[in-house]
């Protein structure tokens, strides 16, 4: 079973409902940051390489903040966690879904949970167990 399509849709859906400028519990992340990230990994291999190599990390870190800067209004946020959204590109290895499951079943958990529990007023979702089991 796959688990990621619906992650990567819930995760869509509750950026969009926070909107662009909600925190996150990502350090230095608005809600903003947090999907340039999640686009910009799918789509940037200097990026995706930031994250897992320290020497490119600024090269990551200053991509997210110029993405996030210009995808600060409601609509063009919208547009951005849109994009997300749709998936990685036809070339992309992460449309073969055991690559997908791998790189992102956890990181999409964790990046809802991310925005869902930076609010006051949040409750722990109910989870399938299959969907438990796979996380």
């Amino acid at each position: 079973m796959l688990f990621v399509p619906p992650s990567r849709e819930v995760l869509a859906e509750t950026l969009l409902a926070a909107g662009p400028n909600a925190p996150t519990l990502c350090e230095g992340w608005t809600t903003k940051e947090l999907a340039a990230h999640l686009y910009l990994r799918e789509r940037s291999p200097r990026v995706g390489f930031g994250l897992a190599v320290r020497g490119l990390r600024g090269v990551s870190d200053a991509a997210t903040a110029r993405l996030a800067a210009k995808h600060a209004t409601p609509e063009s946020y919208a547009s951005l966690v849109t994009a997300f959204r749709a998936g990685p590109p036809k070339a992309s290895p992460l449309r073969i879904p055991r690559l997908d499951e791998a790189a992102n079943l956890a990181e999409y958990f964790v990046h809802t949970e991310d925005v869902r529990r930076a609010t006051e007023r949040w409750a722990p979702r109910a989870l399938d167990g299959d969907y438990a089991d796979a996380l």
